[in-house]
């Protein structure tokens, strides 16, 4: 169903300027690539609710905090940007202060990365990373004595993470929290004694009121009585707390709240927890007893249609394979009922047994726990597991054109699968793979497990460093950036807050719930090129049960959410199958009964079929239908014929990757055939638009051969549209009476030869000026203004064109070459007046000055501003016949689209 919105207000004046100033931005990577940020349009509401709640409340208004409840993927931080950014503007004059939290040290790095390649004035000037908990420290002390004094409090926006510096064990993490918290009070009670002694000295009368009421108290009441007074009272500072879902409930976020009592606070999260009272995103960030559950909230379904993410697919593991082999792979449906159940009693006591499983028991975690960490972690089940994923990965992640990861139990579980896929992946695939898994976990200074202490030796050596944490980003980054590794093993690491899109494949054999569930299925939603959908492979069995996490969600009173949640979360792999037999179907159809511009042009998928295995194929009538398709699909007329093309093609293309990425589904093996014609069809398409003479995908022609497969349609596509255009051949189709059929072969093989050919430099005037006749020529033919004859003569016309431009250009220098197409454009399409001889001394002399002192690629303003002048003296004093403000704008057009980039082309190749 086609919806039709009325977007006309957004070009409302002060809306537009709003946008512009607020939401657009440039970014320069590390690499030195720029390009540009546009806000989403969710991005952009939850910016403008968010200001909304800020500019109420320091009005005067009660409420200081919201929550943004976006999915997974769906682009937090650059929202968290957008609010940061809009505040810092709007109230700049009244100094405010902005902090951007965290809870790990890898989302730190990201946002760091992310922040500091946005070039916004103010906020670019300004932004710090907070590297220290003594930094954050001194942040504190220096907005205190601020308030204090009387000064006027500095500017700021901070990142940082909430806790500093985790290691080891939680025991470890526990003190170090411990120390953080008593820090910060001393902190406050020390900012609350200067606060008297300013007292003492400025305002006596307020002082003694203060002893007075210290001098009542017993030593706890006065420690909460100095740290109240000593802490920041600022209602100008603005904490932006990502993942708000997880650490925003204990010691840490009372730190947080007690340095900045005032503050506004705005908690994004996609998977917000309120099953506690504990733990509750909601109680935290909104007024759920006022009947605001969040501030603002964008859909799986929304985010999914928008593109922003792409649907998760799941495939359940089937047991048969392995019980003829004795093995059992997946939990029951009992382990896991009994594993929800402890793990509910478990969260309600502030315990989480999911890091218990990497620890001795201890009697917290039940026997069903332990049950299925020892069941899990059996290396005989982990072994027959890593073969089982070794015979589908490739299919799966599509021949390797994207990757996959595999969550286990715990570290020893990891270690297990890197052994085990390292050693059948070599098997399979030789030595090559020896370098396709990696891990990335935590190792503790107090390991004790014989597999990890041997795995992190081995480890540190082949990595030349024992620094771990930085062993595990050089693996993130390789993952991302190079090749190999192409399989990630994990069990708490990266399964939350790692963005990779070139991820697709989750192989889940860890029991997870609520909302580590739903962080971790997500790793795989981020949207890549011609990646459909992220799957998830799932030997546990508690996708199946998939509705039992969504439960917890389903307490919510919104309808919409708990429909969103239920119906857009998940579906099985057989949904995928199902949604690509339908598209095939149709596809199918619609090509049996083809008709464009009144011409029968229908292919019959079985009888093409049929003619290729039995050698009846007839290329000449195959190559005339792919013709008259070509046109139609290739152009930008938005006729019903034209968008019949286009859509067709466009779901050719589609079947094709829904086929690809169905991985190793037995559904596939029913069409194997069907979908080597299918690719044909659509490949000889393509080879007939875009020709070998366009920069092509490379990739994407050796993948689609390699889809085809069958030896025969391999040798009939190397040779479709390869024929040589014999142009007097052409002429003599023009005059002589020739069947109709013929006529149309051949006005599309030298429409798109002719075409292609152009466009092997659309820099070049007069190639972009035949290419635009070209392009007039087919709109005409296709509103059936011309005949076929009239559009084929027009063609043999415009290639002879080219041909003798060719020749007056060909062998010539750069500046010769550029003097001679600038004469060519002028004498044949400004002043018409092809005898007329141009010198162009000025520009010549200019160009080759550049060109021999040019050391970068790109041409320097200085040098721009010198081509433009000189080319301008040049037509002021060669042609007086126009207008000189004509020949400016002349100049500047020649300069800009053909000159310029010319030098470019020239110093890069040199």
């Amino acid at each position: 169903m086609i919806r039709r919105l009325d977007i006309t207000y957004i070009l409302e004046p002060a809306r537009l300027l709003e946008f512009l100033r607020y939401f657009v931005f440039y970014r320069k990577s590390r690499e030195g690539i720029v390009d540009k940020i546009v806000s989403r349009y969710n991005q952009y509401y939850a910016t403008k609710k968010a200001m909304k709640r800020i500019d109420e409340y320091l009005q005067g208004g009660r409420k200081n905090r919201g929550l943004i409840w976006h999915w997974l993927g769906s682009g937090k931080t650059y929202t968290m940007f957008f609010i940061a950014n809009y505040y810092l503007d709007k109230y700049f004059h009244e100094r405010p202060i902005v902090f951007f939290i965290v809870d790990r040290r890898d989302l730190e790095d990201q946002h760091e990365r992310m922040l500091t390649a946005i070039k916004s004035g103010k906020f670019t000037l300004l932004f710090k990373k907070v590297e220290s908990i003594p930094k954050l420290h001194d942040i504190i002390r220096t907005i205190k004595k601020c308030e204090i004094y009387g000064g006027v409090i500095t500017y700021g926006v901070y990142l940082t993470t909430i806790q500093k510096f985790r290691r080891g064990s939680g025991g470890l993490v526990k003190e170090e929290e411990k120390t953080f918290t008593r820090g910060l009070l001393t902190l406050l009670r020390e900012l609350g004694e200067e606060y008297l002694e300013y007292l003492r000295e400025n305002k006596p009368d307020e002082y003694e009121g203060h002893i007075a009421i210290l001098n009542g108290l017993d030593q706890r009441a006065k420690l909460e009585y100095l740290v109240k007074l000593g802490q920041i009272k600022s209602s100008r500072i603005l904490l932006l707390i990502d993942e708000a879902h997880r650490t925003q409930y204990g010691i840490l976020a009372a730190m947080r709240k007690l340095a900045f009592p005032n503050a506004l606070a705005f908690g994004f999260t996609g998977t917000p927890i309120f099953k506690h009272e504990e733990r509750n995103t909601f109680q935290e960030f909104a007024y759920p007893s006022e009947g605001e559950i969040y501030l603002d909230v964008y859909f799986i379904r929304d985010s999914i249609e928008d593109g922003f993410t792409l649907p998760l697919v799941y495939h359940a593991v089937s047991e048969g394979k392995f019980a003829k082999e004795g093995i059992r792979i997946k939990l029951t449906e009992e382990e896991l009922r009994k594993f929800i159940e402890t793990y509910m009693k478990a969260r309600e006591e502030g315990l989480d047994i999911l890091e218990q499983l990497d620890t001795a028991y201890r009697g917290k975690v039940n026997r069903y726990i332990n049950k299925i960490r020892i069941f899990l972690m059996n290396p005989v089940r982990i072994d027959k597991l890593a073969k089982y994923i070794v015979d589908r990965i490739e299919d799966d992640t599509e021949g390797f054109r994207f990757k996959a990861m595999v969550v286990a139990v715990n570290r020893v579980a990891c270690v297990r699968f890197k052994r085990a896929l390292g050693r059948y992946l070599v098997d399979k695939y030789g030595e090559k793979a020896r370098d396709w898994v990696e891990v990335v976990m935590t190792y503790n200074y107090n390991d004790r497990d014989r597999e990890i202490i041997e795995y992190r030796e081995e480890l540190t050596k082949r990595f030349g460093t024992s620094d771990t944490d930085e062993i595990n980003r050089e693996i993130q980054r390789r993952f991302l950036e190079e090749e190999n590794p192409r399989i990630l093993v994990v069990t708490d690491m990266l399964i939350t807050g790692f963005d990779a899109p070139i991820l697709k494949v989750m192989y889940l054999d860890k029991p997870l719930y609520e909302h580590r569930l739903l962080q971790a299925i997500a790793r795989v939603n981020r949207p890549l090129k011609d990646k459909q959908f992220g799957l998830i492979v799932d030997s546990i069995g508690l996708l199946e049960h998939l509705s039992k996490t969504m439960a917890l969600y389903n307490m919510l009173a919104e309808e919409d959410i708990r429909n969103d949640l239920q119906e857009n979360m998940m579906s099985s792999i057989e949904e995928k199958v199902e949604e690509f037999e339908s598209l095939f179907r149709d596809v199918k159809m619609r090509l049996r009964s083809l008709r464009l511009g009144g011409e029968d042009v229908s292919i019959d998928l079985d009888l093409l079929k049929e003619q290729l295995t039995t050698k009846a194929f007839d290329r000449e009538e195959f190559n005339r239908i792919i013709g008259i398709i070509a046109l139609y699909a290739s152009s930008k007329e938005s006729s019903p014929d034209v968008l019949r093309a286009k859509r067709l093609v466009n779901d050719i293309y589609c079947v094709i990757r829904l086929y690809r990425s169905l991985g190793s589904h037995p559904k596939k093996l029913f069409y194997v055939e069907d979908m080597q014609v299918l690719a044909f069809v659509y490949g000889c398409i393509m080879k007939k638009i875009k020709r070998k003479r366009v920069r092509m995908d490379k990739r994407f022609w050796e993948e689609l051969v390699s889809f085809i497969h069958s030896k025969t349609l391999i040798d009939e596509f190397h040779q479709f549209a390869e024929a040589k255009i014999d142009v007097d051949a052409l002429e003599n189709i023009v005059t002589a009476p020739y069947p109709r059929r013929n006529i149309q072969r051949a006005v599309a093989d030298y429409f798109f030869y002719l075409r292609s050919s152009l466009l092997s430099n659309p820099r070049d005037p007069i190639y972009r000026e035949i290419l635009e006749r070209l392009e007039e020529l087919r709109r005409r033919w296709l509103m059936r203004k011309i005949d076929l004859k009239t559009f084929l003569a027009q063609l043999v016309d415009l290639g002879r064109q080219k041909e003798e431009y060719d020749k007056r250009i060909q062998g010539k220098s750069l500046v010769d070459k550029i003097c001679e197409s600038i004469r060519a454009y002028i004498t044949q399409n400004v002043i018409k007046d092809e005898k007329l001889e141009l010198e162009l001394i000025e520009i010549r002399r200019t160009i080759q000055k550049i060109v021999k002192s040019k050391r970068v690629t790109t041409i320097k303003p200085s040098d721009e501003m010198k081509l433009r002048k000189a080319l301008t003296m040049d037509l002021f004093r060669e042609i007086r016949s126009i207008d000189r403000h004509e020949l400016v704008k002349l100049a500047d057009k020649l300069v800009d689209e053909f000159i310029i980039p010319e030098i470019e082309e020239k110093v890069k190749a040199s």
